[in-house]
């Protein structure tokens, strides 16, 4: 009797995969996302129940939560949460480029190449150089340093752009 017990309880271990339960949920408003494609190493799909469930045959490399919705999301199995978050497609703006300048930068940017070629030099030409020691050990000096000759390049740039 004993060794019949143990063999119907090694024939039910042996059919029992290891699997991973993930539930998907949508990032704003934390809700289960259901009907979630579900790829496992590029050739098993499953899909989530209508509580946001899937369950995962353990080894595995790879799997990939895709929906319309949805941005994809591609994670090895080290990488996947009990809870997986999927961001969705509609809050993020395509990307926009802007050809050309605005009359009044032009404006601005000639007023500025003017006053440049104003300022007081030296006997030799060069601009004359202030020092200031405060500014020397102040954070914010040293990043509007940083940001003041980012803008001179940039001021360059334009000048040559003008010319």
């Amino acid at each position: 009797m004993k060794q019949c017990i143990i063999f119907i309880l090694l024939l039910a271990s042996l059919s029992v995969q290891a699997q991973r339960r993930v539930k998907v949920l949508d990032f704003e408003t934390e809700l289960p996302v259901t009907d979630v494609s579900v790829r496992i190493d590029s050739t098993t799909v499953l899909r989530t129940n209508y509580q946001g469930i899937v369950e995962l045959p353990v080894p595995f490399d790879s799997v990939t939560f895709s929906h319309l919705q949805y941005y994809k999301e591609k994670l090895s199995q080290a990488e996947v949460p009990d809870t997986m978050y999927l961001m969705p497609q509609h809050n993020v703006l395509p990307e926009l480029v802007v050809n050309g300048i605005s009359p009044d930068l032009l404006r601005a940017l000639r007023r500025g190449a003017e006053q440049n070629r104003n300022r007081p030099r030296s006997e030799i030409g060069f601009p004359i150089l202030v020092f200031d020691f405060a500014n020397i050990l102040d954070v914010r000096g040293r990043r509007d340093r940083k940001h003041l000759r980012r803008a001179r390049e940039i001021m360059k740039e334009y000048d040559r752009i003008l010319k």
